[in-house]
């Protein structure tokens, strides 16, 4: 072997070596290939929670039950509700695009053919071959991958949101259910309250002691009556109607009878400093902090994209034969390196990548507080609603329901013996009737406002369930 051809022997292994080291370059692993076993940021959730995997959650099989408690039935509505289902597998898609980030580049490889040889000294260009791969600066990719995860974690919150959103509306539901219900069973009771008062005032007309005019008036009060216990069940079925649609089943479906317990008096006596402290954990605050971390590396990552972006490579360029063996270098592979830099000259775009990051932290740590207040002030109104109905009920209970029995039983006494009249009797009828519709709709106005105070502190809105009932309505 002469000199010559040994030489480009030495230069072609030189070509292949670089090469070889461009290859090995692009193969090289980014952060997150270096974190194989990343955990995770969207828990498993309820619709795959072990402990309530083997549960009833067909209709059916609850109906057949018999009477279950809510805690059966949010998760049949966490299992069905399609609205939830939507909110994460968005939360999924979020999780998958984090496990993506902080990828490295990917690299280059290309391959030219030209139609006719490209004649030069050394030969014939047959083909030309490279490799090359852009090297992001240090800290570049872990700031990606920092902002993916911090909105993946904001997407699993809204998870969270979303399915504390769906127990409180199904928990009001129920209870607003059983209001209904339990006002046209009172209605019920008027009607055949009335319907007494009615027949005492027949035997009196018969005897000349009443007037035509009273027997008229009370069967009025039962025509009132009746339609009023119609309007409370129409307003049962609506409620029905709105239930199906929060549980995924079809319109017309049964729907498991569920038992309500009033919350005992010790448990909804609220700790203000707790609630205060509280308020942190609500998902809505929860989220908009991870978008506000997000949207901080985000304007981070700006500053990467300002400084010039190297890409290394290598190439080889196939060359035949010479026409002229004699001359130096024929048949010679060409093979070098090649080094490319991006040059970020285009600074206005830059700077408004920036301040466009900027004010979107700002905008979402204004709304965060912003958020933070409106949510003392759910609460606070809510804590306000639940001492009025504590009010209420207790004043009932202890003296005016009691007191409002008593009036009845001497008002039917007196209008027997002529010592009072008819409207006197009608209204200590509708007072006691209408005192004990207020006793359950102040029941149900203190659950409403556990409801509302519960789901905004980020708390499971059936977390009372556990303690032992002060009173029970069925539904």
């Amino acid at each position: 072997m002469d000199r010559n051809q040994s030489t480009s022997v030495s230069e072609n292994k030189c070509g292949f070596a670089l090469l070889a080291a461009t290859v090995l370059l692009s193969a090289c692993q980014s952060p997150a290939e270096r974190q194989p076993q990343r955990e995770p940021i969207l828990s498993t959730g309820a619709k795959n929670d072990p402990d309530t995997a083997n549960a009833h959650f067909h209709v059916g099989e609850l109906i057949a039950q018999g009477p279950i408690n809510k805690e059966q039935l949010f998760a049949l509505a966490l299992r069905q509700s399609t609205g939830l289902d939507a909110i994460e597998e968005r939360a999924l898609a979020s999780q998958e695009a984090a496990l993506a980030s902080g990828a490295m580049p990917e690299p280059k490889v290309s391959w030219t053919e030209p139609f006719d040889e490209v004649e030069t000294r050394v030969g014939p260009q047959d083909r030309r071959f490279e490799v090359s791969q852009a090297l992001p600066w240090f800290g570049a990719l872990e700031s990606d991958i920092r902002s993916a995860e911090a909105s993946a974690r904001a997407a699993s919150t809204s998870v969270h949101m979303g399915e504390r959103a769906l127990l409180a509306r199904i928990d009001t539901l129920l209870w607003r259910g059983a209001l209904y219900r339990q006002t046209a069973q009172l209605e019920e009771s008027r009607i055949a309250l009335f319907e007494s008062i009615s027949s005492t005032i027949d035997g009196r007309y018969r005897t000349g002691n009443a007037e035509y005019a009273d027997l008229l008036r009370s069967r009025s009060e039962i025509e009132r009556a009746i339609e009023r216990k119609d309007a409370a069940l129409d307003q049962v079925n609506k409620t029905e109607v709105q239930l199906r649609r929060e549980l995924g089943l079809v319109r017309g479906a049964p729907l498991p009878e569920v038992t309500l317990h009033a919350s005992p008096e010790g448990a909804l006596a609220f700790d203000t400093k707790r609630i205060n402290g509280d308020l942190g954990n609500s998902p809505t605050l929860i989220r908009l902090g991870h978008l506000a971390e997000a949207a901080k590396e985000r304007q981070e990552r700006v500053a990467f994209d300002r400084k010039p972006e190297l890409t290394v490579g290598a190439f080889l360029v196939d060359t035949g034969l010479a026409d002229n063996p004699a001359t130096s270098g024929s048949g010679q592979n060409a093979s070098g390196i090649k080094i490319s830099f991006t040059l970020p000259i285009r600074t206005d775009k830059y700077d408004a990548q920036e301040r466009s990051a900027r004010h979107q932290v700002r905008a979402l740590r204004k709304e965060r507080l912003d958020q933070l207040l409106a949510l003392e002030g759910q609460v606070s109104l809510a804590l306000e609603d639940l001492a009025a109905a504590n009010r209420r009920r207790t004043l009932i209970t202890s003296s005016l329901l009691p007191r409002a029995q008593e009036i009845l039983d001497t008002t039917r006494a007196g209008y027997s013996s002529g010592r009072a009249t008819y409207q006197d009797l009608v209204s200590a009828g509708n007072s006691q009737i209408g005192l004990e519709i207020e006793l359950v709709r102040a029941e149900v106005e203190r659950e409403f406002a556990r409801i509302t105070i519960e789901t905004h502190l980020g708390r499971s809105t059936a977390s009372l369930d556990a303690l032992a009932p002060s009173s029970t309505l069925e539904n």
